[in-house]
């Protein structure tokens, strides 16, 4: 994503990363059919509402718009990711563990539409909280160099934030990329004791139809009888 300071659409972008990882406590999910989720509709409402907000620039083009990371591309199938990711990935180092930077991840997750692949969450190590400042911070600016480097820094880059901040919030929005319709985007999360950094990767196009479309859903479940 590009900088942080547009900001009503990035947190709006940012509510549905979350939403997308209320329904993961299981792991991969696949959400061809939004109707099977439960979630809190308002917060899909609000991305609703606002797709007509978008940057110009989400609009234009970008050569990796198609790419998530190293060889691993959106659009393939969930049988091709189970698979293959590992091997996709392997470029930023051999299974199960990858690397950009000090910032370390296992096989990521992935989110399909119609069985195409729109959404990668990579997820970091946990870490004590007697190691926030000095692994997670590091994590954070390692990521934010390296993507700076290739795509450009973003406008506005938050200083790594006290753990009391992202213990109020649980997940903790950092920074993005916007490239095309290609979104990058760095969050800090706390449970049970434990902090990591998520690497997300997604298209947004997909994300904001796969909004529009649960939000929809949720609608006709719920009219009155007197409508249907």
């Amino acid at each position: 994503m590009n900088s942080s300071k547009t900001f009503p659409m990035k947190c709006k972008i940012f509510l549905f990363t979350i939403f997308v990882m209320l329904i993961s406590c299981t792991g991969r999910q696949n959400l061809g059919n939004p109707s099977d989720i439960d979630a809190d509709s308002d917060t899909v409402c609000v991305i609703e509402a606002n797709v007509d907000s978008l940057d110009l620039q989400t609009n234009l083009h970008h050569k990796d718009e198609g790419k998530v990371l190293a060889d691993l591309n959106f659009f393939i199938s969930e049988k091709d990711f189970d698979k293959n990711a590992d091997k996709y990935l392997q470029n930023l180092g051999d299974a199960p563990f990858h690397k950009i930077g000090s910032f370390e991840f296992g096989k990521p997750t992935g989110y399909f539409m119609n069985d195409s692949l729109y959404y990668v969450i990579c997820k970091g190590y946990l870490c004590e909280s007697t190691d926030y400042d000095r692994e997670l911070s590091r994590q954070y600016e390692d990521l934010v160099r390296i993507y700076s480097n290739k795509y450009g820094k973003p406008t506005y880059v938050p200083s790594f934030p006290e753990r009391d901040k992202v213990e109020e919030s649980s997940s903790y929005y950092l920074v993005d990329w916007e490239l095309g319709q290609r979104e990058i985007q760095i969050s800090v999360h706390y449970s049970d004791y434990r902090y990591w950094i998520e690497l997300s990767i997604f298209r947004k196009d997909f994300t904001i139809r796969n909004a529009q479309r649960y939000e929809q859903e949720h609608k006709d479940q719920n009219k009155p009888e007197d409508y249907i």
